[in-house]
């Protein structure tokens, strides 16, 4: 698993696992694409995965918490 941390407009940060990007935003957005079929990340499929977007949540806020970044998140 890969986390990245971006503060560049809205978009706040991602985290990578096999073939799952979660992309959030600190307008608490979440965009869930699976890079293996759509590597342009064009089809948002997270209302199509709600487990995988709640599990990769849970560990870009553990992350955050590492990196002392939480202050910053608006991922919730």
């Amino acid at each position: 698993m890969k986390e990245r941390y971006r503060a560049y407009e809205d978009l706040y940060g991602s985290v990578r696992e096999a073939h799952w990007k979660l992309l959030t935003y600190r307008s608490g957005t979440l965009k869930l694409y699976n890079i293996a079929k759509d590597i342009g990340e064009k089809n948002d499929v997270a209302k199509d995965h709600l487990e995988k977007v709640a599990e990769l949540k849970k560990k870009f806020i553990a992350w955050e918490k590492e990196m002392a970044l939480e202050k910053y998140s608006r991922v919730q």
